[in-house]
């Protein structure tokens, strides 16, 4: 009798043991993926005739087809990245001991979860594409993503603001709604015809190339669009614009430079991967 006693006991022990235990909450491993959209294979004409001179001549390239984030790369998709890969965070967040350890705090203000990611250096952006499975795009593939003709100066046509009305980016001043950064996707009317978002301002974004003034001039003559892998000049291309610019300055023809280390609140990034 004893016997069966002591081993209700036990099994009514166990059962509250592993009923009190804490569940495990399984944080997802890998990367999200987010949405990408796909430029076909062809022959496209990236620079211009009328700008300045580092944007001279428009010029005719062929590339093979190849898939662009739709969007800038946000702090909440660059945050998975760090906390599972302990790679050091932007210098603006908060301490590492928030962002590593188990707890769920965002290290930045919940409102700025779907910012694009700054204070990126061309390393950081690199490191977190290959994390994902994929690269930055070249200086072609970014300039082919954000025209759709050769006569565009923007994603959405020549004028600076959308025909209705509406900015379709965000550039200098507060007009647009935003005195800095604004959310991923805010500007829907400024989309590009093959459906990629916040090309121009926002934040200039990284590309593979190395910068060289006068590539456009020295582009290959077989026509295929390579990434220009050394430069005297040791900066990496940065295309787009950002918040900071004036409208003027944020075309899609826009090129300039930077230090590969370099970071700011005005520098982001896209990735890209090949297609079929």
């Amino acid at each position: 009798m004893k016997r069966y006693a002591l081993r209700g006991v036990l099994a009514v022990v166990l059962v509250t043991m592993v009923g009190c235990a804490p569940k495990r909450v399984e944080r997802p491993r890998g990367p999200q993926q987010p949405p990408m959209v796909r430029i076909p294979a062809g022959e496209y004409i990236i620079g211009t005739d009328d700008g300045p001179e580092n944007e001279r001549p428009a010029h005719k390239v062929r590339v093979r087809a190849f898939m662009i984030d739709k969007f800038e790369v946000t702090n909440r998709a660059y945050l998975q990245f760090v906390r599972e890969t302990g790679f050091p965070a932007p210098p603006r967040w908060l301490p590492d001991s928030t962002i590593l350890g188990s707890t769920d705090r965002l290290p930045f203000d919940e409102r700025e979860a779907d910012l694009p990611v700054a204070y990126v250096s061309w390393q950081d952006a690199d490191a977190y594409a290959r994390w994902r499975g994929c690269r930055l795009p070249t200086e072609a593939e970014w300039e082919i993503a954000a025209r759709c003709s050769t006569a565009m100066l923007y994603p959405w046509g020549n004028d600076s603001l959308a025909t209705d009305g509406k900015h379709a980016a965000n550039t200098g001043g507060e007009s647009d709604g935003f005195p800095g950064l604004a959310p991923a996707g805010s500007f829907g009317n400024g989309t590009s015809c093959w459906g990629a978002e916040d090309l121009v301002g926002n934040v200039w974004e990284w590309t593979a190339d190395w910068y060289i003034p006068a590539a456009y001039r020295e582009a290959s003559p077989t026509g295929f669009a390579e990434v220009v892998s050394d430069s005297l000049f040791r900066q990496r291309v940065i295309r787009g614009g950002s918040w900071f610019d004036p409208p003027g300055r944020v075309k899609a023809t826009t090129r300039t430079g930077f230090d590969p280390s370099f970071r700011s609140d005005i520098i982001g990034f896209r990735c890209a991967r090949d297609s079929e």
